[in-house]
């Protein structure tokens, strides 16, 4: 016995049903690679903000040490002022402070100049006030300020002058 040959109308319904099946099957693959693109795009973001996060925690770690050093260079720059410039102990010191600075300032210090600037309160503190002949120009520094990136960790604290006008 032979196989019964399908006829014209079988063949029509079964290529009918196979292109339905294959659309179905192609909407599917879309929504699968939509879905997957918005999945890669997520986890792109939670990755990106994870590694902000990171170094946001590790920026504040930094943050709290350096606040906690800063009392220490203020002491060696004391200890400095104080010392000839021949004594070989001095240059040692000369040395560490150099390279405690060229550690804080990989970590984003850097000193706030002030000396022979205007008075800006965001930057200074102003402890004294002295007469002469430009207001508002800082003509001391009685202790140097610092910032960590763009946030003032410590303002110095400045003398300044008022006009006599």
């Amino acid at each position: 016995m032979s196989a019964r040959r399908p006829t014209k109308k079988e063949l029509e319904e079964m290529l009918s049903r196979l292109s339905q099946e294959r659309e179905e099957l192609s909407s599917k693959v879309r929504e699968l690679e939509a879905d997957y693109a918005r999945l890669k795009a997520d986890f792109h973001n939670y990755r990106r903000r994870v590694e902000e996060s990171r170094e946001r925690e590790r920026r504040l770690a930094a943050r709290g040490l350096i606040e906690k050093l800063l009392p220490v260079l203020d002491n060696l720059d004391r200890a400095l002022s104080f010392a000839g410039t021949d004594d070989p102990l001095c240059s040692g010191l000369r040395m560490v402070r150099a390279q405690m600075m060229a550690v804080l300032a990989e970590e984003g210090l850097k000193p706030i100049e002030a000396l022979g600037s205007r008075f800006d309160p965001s930057l200074h503190e102003a402890v004294e006030v002295c007469e002469g002949e430009e207001d508002g120009l800082v003509v001391e520094e009685i202790s140097r300020g610092y910032a960590l990136g763009d946030v003032v960790l410590r303002p110095a604290r400045v003398k300044v002058c008022r006009s006599r006008r």
